[in-house]
Order: structure tokens, then C-alpha cells, then sequence
């Protein structure tokens, strides 16, 4: 069980099929995989993939089930559509995984939200900037005059200009 929300990094350890906790089809089932907390082995807990025909929902809603997570099982490093090699592919890989906070009946429970990158709001590792980047990323903005492709629509008004004076510095996290 994980004891605090955020992204974190997770080790897969363990991988298992099992009928399905919600389908209902004949020929349904869920892929669980096991994932440790790589600062706290003892923080644990099992996602659930679901193998089915059903829909998603909200923004996953034209794609099924079965979709969304192959589409999972990709993005921690699995190839292919043979799930018999997916323990060899993924067993024991660091992957980013979100945990999100859930309350219920007065009770506080940290739930795994997705594994693999690519998927809700937080960034893959890889893309995180630090401080110093987007200090020079904004002084280079905030110095660039807009581009003919950023030009508002026709009548809309232009936003004014709000660029420091020459010379001075832009510290966004001033």
C-alpha cells in the first residue's frame, strides 16, 4: 500500500492475469502487475489492467479497454502484442507511476492512478526541466518578438507587450 500521492518511480516485481474485477464478457480478463516503490520497497500495491471490448471513458472514450492498456503495456517498455513474453519484457523495470489520494468513508487511501510515462498531466522523466532551464527558457522568451505564426486571428485585439526592460532580468520564480 502506498502512503503518500505524487509521481514516483516503481520497480515492476510481479505480473499476473486474472478474471476480470469489473468486465463481464466470456472472454475477459484483467493483467495485474506488481509495483514497489523504488525509494520504499515496502510501499506496494497491484495495477489492473482490463482486457475487453468496453469503452473508456472521458478523454479514453473511443478507444476499448483492451486498447488502453496495451497501449499501457507499451509505454513501461513491453513490445508486441504476445503477452506470454510481457513478464520477460517488464519484470524488474523502473518505470514513473502516479499515485493518487482517495478519500472514502472518513478513510484516506493512495491508489495507483497509471504506470508508464505518457498518460495524464505529469511529465516523463525525461522532459522534467529543472529551475535554471526555465529561468533561461523564459529570459529567451520574454526577449523574442512574436512570430508572424502567433499573430491573434483577425479582429481579435493584440495582447500588449510586457517584456522587461533590456537588460533585465526575468526570474519567474521571483
Amino acid at each position: 500500500m502506498f502512503t503518500q500521492a505524487g509521481q514516483i518511480k516503481v520497480k515492476i516485481t510481479d505480473i499476473m492475469f486474472a478474471d476480470p474485477k469489473f468486465a463481464k464478457g466470456e472472454n475477459d480478463f484483467d493483467i495485474c502487475i506488481k509495483i514497489e516503490a523504488v525509494d520504499d520497497p515496502s510501499q506496494s500495491d497491484w495495477w489492473r489492467g482490463e482486457m475487453s471490448q468496453n469503452y473508456g471513458r472521458g478523454t479514453m472514450s473511443n478507444m476499448t479497454q483492451a486498447q488502453i492498456t496495451m497501449r499501457t503495456l507499451h509505454s513501461i517498455g513491453f513490445e508486441g502484442d504476445d503477452l506470454s513474453t510481457l513478464n520477460e519484457q517488464v519484470n524488474g523495470k523502473r518505470v514513473p507511476a502516479m499515485i493518487k489520494e482517495t478519500t472514502k468513508d472518513g478513510k484516506t487511501f493512495y491508489n495507483i492512478s497509471y504506470i508508464g510515462g505518457g498518460r495524464g498531466n505529469a511529465p516523463s522523466e525525461d522532459k522534467v526541466l529543472s529551475k535554471d532551464a526555465i529561468k533561461n527558457r523564459m529570459k529567451a522568451l520574454m526577449a523574442e518578438e512574436p512570430s508572424d505564426a502567433q499573430e491573434p486571428e483577425q479582429g481579435a485585439a493584440k495582447p500588449k507587450a510586457s517584456a522587461p526592460a533590456a537588460g533585465a532580468a526575468f526570474d519567474p520564480f521571483a
